[in-house]
């Protein structure tokens, strides 16, 4: 899995860090602030757990971004589930795989048509997580 520098979450671009002593001086392995636009890592970790803090933290923020009302351990549990996801098919996040399948010809970078179909996505994941958390409570 390929951790990216920069990633955007509800419109707004985050700053991926990898911090020293992290889990020694903060007591957590990853953290994430909607202020100041980051996701640090404990630069520590083993790249699976960077990997997985990474989801993590993201999940942390989409549940303060738009409202979701998870609760820890539901981000906990989410977080193993895509973690595995991820990690056991590799082919569904394979980048060529997925240009193929949207019938886009240019290499997928920072372009506006990307952030297009990236802010299509993140709404239609969005709207379904919120139907399946409502139906959890009922």
């Amino acid at each position: 899995m390929n951790i990216p520098g920069k990633v955007k979450i509800g419109g707004h671009i985050y700053t991926v860090n990898y911090t020293e002593n992290l889990a020694r001086d903060r007591d957590r392995i990853g953290e994430s602030c909607a202020d100041k636009l980051s996701i640090d890592i404990d630069k520590s970790l083993p790249q699976s757990m960077k990997e997985s803090v990474f989801i993590h933290e993201i999940l942390e923020q989409f549940n303060f971004v738009y409202n979701v009302g998870l609760e820890h351990k539901q981000i906990y549990d989410l977080e193993t589930a895509i973690y595995a996801l991820v990690r056991d098919n590799p082919s569904v996040f394979n980048e060529e795989l997925i240009q193929s399948n949207i019938c886009v010809d240019a290499k997928i970078d920072d372009d506006i048509f990307v952030d297009d179909l990236v802010n299509k996505a993140t709404n239609k994941f969005v709207t379904e997580f919120r139907k399946t958390l409502q139906d959890m409570k009922r």
